[in-house]
């Protein structure tokens, strides 16, 4: 039995069962990583130390980045080592962080994330899809911050 279709995806009672391809990786990398700036927009870093919910929301978005790079490094290694300017294993190793070690998150860490790395990242991710093939590339999302969600 499946349950409902989401962005053209078949999701199966069994996680294990979903296949996704290179593409969907990486739109889903490039979607949580908006969110997680428009997330953070329009806040000072002292407000975004002040609010709870914005430091778990944006750390959720952090989680799905890593997760999606630890499917790609696991399924597309050779993709990824054609890739080295992607920080794949640090985003990795975020995720791992933030689900792991959650009472550890050092929320500071997490703010300059957004500021330093997340825009440079998503600029990355922009080139290397532009760059593959029509038939292979995900739809396009905007490097704005949007808090609307993004069609797939």
């Amino acid at each position: 039995m499946t349950s409902p279709n989401f962005s053209g995806v078949n999701i199966s009672q069994n996680p294990s069962e979903t296949i996704l391809r290179l593409p969907d990786y990486l739109e889903h990398i490039g979607q949580a990583g908006v969110r997680a700036l428009a997330l953070v927009s329009s806040l000072t870093q002292d407000a975004f130390l002040e609010d709870q919910d914005k430091q778990e929301l944006v750390t959720f978005q952090f989680i799905i980045i890593g997760e999606a790079s630890a499917k790609l490094m696991e399924k597309y290694k050779n993709f990824t080592e054609d890739h080295p300017e992607v920080k794949w294993a640090y985003m990795r190793r975020m995720r791992n962080a933030a689900t792991h070690d959650y009472f550890k998150t050092d929320y500071l860490d997490t703010w300059m994330t957004t500021q330093r790395f997340l825009p440079d990242m998503l600029k990355k991710i922009s080139v290397i899809r532009q760059s593959m093939p029509k038939d292979d590339a995900p739809p396009t999302f905007a490097l704005e911050a949007s808090s609307k969600p993004l069609k797939m």
